[in-house]
Parts: structure tokens; C-alpha cells; sequence
């Protein structure tokens, strides 16, 4: 294999690649990849989508290996702008939390991606030779069109099968915690063990929509709050005629990345709301109102809010003995890049607001 940064060789017997990757890892795995292929390889490296559209725009390589996040842009850049007048078989490389972004660049034109692990990476050559036979293969676009279509479909598949598996797990670790909890005495270890077995039913179900969802990378979010918080009443036997439920979700698509922290901060807020909310000698008819709406500045407002008697006036978020409230700050601030902020007016009201990450 050469490795260089100058023009196309002439010799049709070399694949002509050109890697767009800034780990150096990553680059190191795939040299060693091409290297022991029995094929024969010209490679040239880049760091950025600046440097790969300067070598694209002079010399035409057969083929393009890309991370899918690139210091300076997203690599599915490759599959719009001026490179499509003179189109190169991609094959993106994603987080192994991300695969619903390679399923995304496929359906924008993408041959292939591969998940960013050592074992996947020494694939490369395999994977070039399938995705340059493709290529190849169908000239015409319509007969292109269908077989990535197939392609696609496949790989939605594995990835639903996947999700399939990732919910049976919990559901399998939440009956271990409910075998667990019958020999369990001690109230508030008992308790303990309720709060867990509702965060993990609460990532199962987002598992569970995404199986079922006709677009793997994303779900109805909507109706996995109703499924979510519907259970919570029922997990703590709430009177439906005590506290009424209204729960107001603008229709935006979220990725599975948004998905899980927001679904955990709901389930802690509106347990909470459950739990403290409407103690026994609390009269008057309770509320609780779950909200998801888009802000002018495309910003997203996560809202958990109650009517009941309130929190304390000394509790301060993020330096809380609680921790479910220490989750949400952790969520809110770490996961989403947001922030929470907190009205103790009416009741008791927790609003996140972040921005929605777009791929």
C-alpha cells in the first residue's frame, strides 16, 4: 500500500482511497487493514472536510472512507455540495451509538458504513470490495436507487433486531430486581429498588418504540411519554380522579441521543411529582403537565410541572442530597448541553432547555 497526498495513479490495478479521519487510531487500524489485504491500495489522509474537498476537487479518487464528524463539518457534506457533480462511493465510519446515522447517510447516498471498533475496522477491505462491486455494478440510477435500497433495509433490520435485544435485556434486569425486591425489608432500600426498575423500563420502552418505529433512527415521542408516564401512575397507584395527567408534545423528530436523556428526566420529575407532589392531607384537585415545545430560536423546552405543595425553598438544583434530581442535572446539563431552571411559584415547575442536535 502508498500512502501519499499527491495525483490519482494511472494503474488500474491500485484503488485509489482517500481516508478522512482526524484519530490517528482510527487511520493506523485501517493502514494495517489495507496493508495485509492481497489487494493493492493508494492512500491518501486527511484530517478535515477543507483538505478533502481541496484533493476531490483536483483528482478523483475511487473511493472515500470518512468519519461521520469531521473537525470542520459532517462527512454526508461529501453526498450534496459540488462533489456530487462528480460522484465517489462513501463509506462513513460511526460510533457504535450512532448507527442511525449511518443508516442515514446511506438513505442520502452512502455505500456503506462500518461502526468505529477495531474488529469492524479490519473489515475495510471486504467492505471496499463490495461497496466499489455495487458501485460498479449498477450504472443506471434507478437500478443504483434499488440496490441501496436493499442494502438499507438489510442493515434496518440488524438494527431493529438489536433494539429488540437491547429491550429484552432490561426487561430481563427488571425482573431480577423484582425477584430481589421480595426479600427486601428495609422501606426505603425497597423504594430504591422501585426507582431503578422505573429507569430502566423507561430506556426499555425507547428501545421498544424504536423496534416498532417504520424510521429505526427515530420514534413517535409522543406516544412513548404517554406509554411512559401512563406506567408511572400505575407503578405508583395513583388515583387518576385525584391527579389529572395532561401531556402536550409538539410534533419535532428526535434521535435516540435526545431520546434516552429526556425520557429519564421525565420519569424522575414526574416520579417525584408522584411521590411529593400530593401527600395525603393535600387537598384540592392535582395536575401534572408533561410539555415538549420548539422556541422561535429552534431551542427545545422540556417542562415537568404540579400544582402541589412544592419543593423546598432551600433545595437548590444541583447541590441536592436527591438523586433523582442530581440525575437531572446530569442529563440536562451533560447529555443535552441545556439547562434547568426551576419555578417554585404555583406548585413546583422544571423546565430544560437545550438545542436539538442535528447529523
Amino acid at each position: 500500500m502508498d500512502t501519499q497526498s499527491g495525483e490519482k495513479t494511472t494503474d488500474k490495478s491500485e484503488t485509489v482511497v482517500l481516508i478522512v479521519e482526524s484519530d490517528t487510531s482510527v487511520v493506523d487500524i485501517l493502514e494495517r487493514a489495507l496493508e495485509a489485504s492481497t489487494d493493492r491500495y493508494r492512500v491518501t489522509i486527511v484530517g478535515n472536510l477543507s483538505e478533502a474537498r481541496s484533493i476531490v476537487s483536483e483528482s478523483t479518487p475511487d473511493l472515500i472512507i470518512s468519519d461521520y464528524l469531521l473537525p470542520d463539518g459532517w462527512a454526508i457534506e461529501f453526498l450534496t455540495g459540488k462533489e456530487k457533480e462528480h460522484p465517489v462511493p462513501l463509506i462513513l465510519i460511526v460510533n457504535a451509538s450512532d448507527e442511525h446515522l449511518g443508516l442515514k447517510a446511506i438513505k442520502a447516498g452512502a455505500m456503506d458504513y462500518v461502526v468505529k471498533s477495531e474488529d469492524h475496522l479490519l473489515e475495510m477491505p471486504r467492505l471496499i470490495k463490495r461497496a466499489l462491486c455495487l458501485w460498479e455494478a449498477v450504472h443506471e440510477p434507478l437500478e443504483r436507487e434499488k440496490a441501496l435500497e436493499t442494502s438499507l433495509k438489510e442493515k434496518e433490520l440488524i438494527l431493529k433486531e438489536i433494539h429488540h435485544r437491547i429491550k429484552n435485556n432490561f426487561q430481563v434486569v427488571c425482573s431480577v430486581l423484582s425477584l430481589q425486591s421480595q426479600y427486601i425489608k428495609d422501606e426505603e432500600v425497597l423504594n430504591m429498588f422501585m426507582e431503578t426498575q422505573d429507569r430502566v423500563r423507561a430506556m426499555a420502552l425507547i428501545h421498544e418504540k424504536l423496534y416498532r418505529s417504520k424510521d429505526v433512527g427515530s420514534m413517535d415521542f409522543a406516544e412513548y411519554v404517554e406509554n411512559l408516564v401512563h406506567g408511572l401512575f400505575w407503578s405508583y397507584n395513583v388515583d387518576p380522579n385525584r391527579v389529572k395527567l395532561e401531556i402536550r408534545i409538539e410534533e419535532v423528530s428526535l434521535g435516540i441521543e435526545i431520546t434516552v436523556p429526556c425520557g429519564l428526566i421525565i420519569n424522575e420529575l414526574v416520579s417525584n411529582s408522584l411521590k411529593y407532589a400530593f401527600p395525603p392531607e393535600w387537598k384540592g384537585q392535582g395536575k401534572i403537565d408533561v410539555i415538549l415545545m420548539k422556541n422561535e430560536d429552534e431551542s427545545l423546552d422540556l417542562i415537568v410541572r404540579d400544582n402541589g405543595v412544592g419543593i423546598p425553598q432551600d433545595l437548590q438544583i444541583g447541590h441536592t442530597d436527591s438523586f433523582g434530581l442530581e440525575l437531572v442535572t446530569i442529563l440536562a446539563e451533560d447529555q443535552l448541553d441545556g439547562s434547568v431552571m426551576l419555578d417554585r411559584s404555583q406548585g413546583t415547575k422544571f423546565q430544560i432547555r437545550f438545542q436539538k442536535k442535528e447529523h
